[in-house]
């Protein structure tokens, strides 16, 4: 079997930083920004990240990851994808304080 998303020879860099409870956090594949409408236009970063700020006032993680995949579909049309869409949003739980 062969390897998805490794390329040989090349340096990565690591970060960290600090997630804050009720802070989210989304992971997509490049088939998100990538994903073409009718015109060839791409869904593009910029629409993305806006489109993820306007979930915030969306308590379910959930719902809001709907309304992301629903906005990228809404863009897209009918058009085919090329590329595999993967998009993972995960929000960081209040701790329980008696817990």
């Amino acid at each position: 079997m062969g390897r998805v998303g490794l390329t040989a020879n090349v340096n990565y860099t690591s970060e960290s930083i600090l997630l804050n409870p009720g802070d989210r956090l989304l992971i997509y594949t490049d088939g998100i920004n990538e994903a073409m409408n009718q015109n060839r236009e791409q869904f593009g970063d910029p629409r993305l990240a806006d489109d993820f700020c306007e979930t915030t006032e969306i308590q379910s993680v959930k719902e809001a990851l709907a309304s992301i995949q629903s906005r990228v579909l809404a863009f897209t049309g009918s058009e085919p994808q090329h590329d595999v869409i993967t998009i993972v949003l995960i929000q960081i739980e209040r701790s329980d304080p008696e817990g």
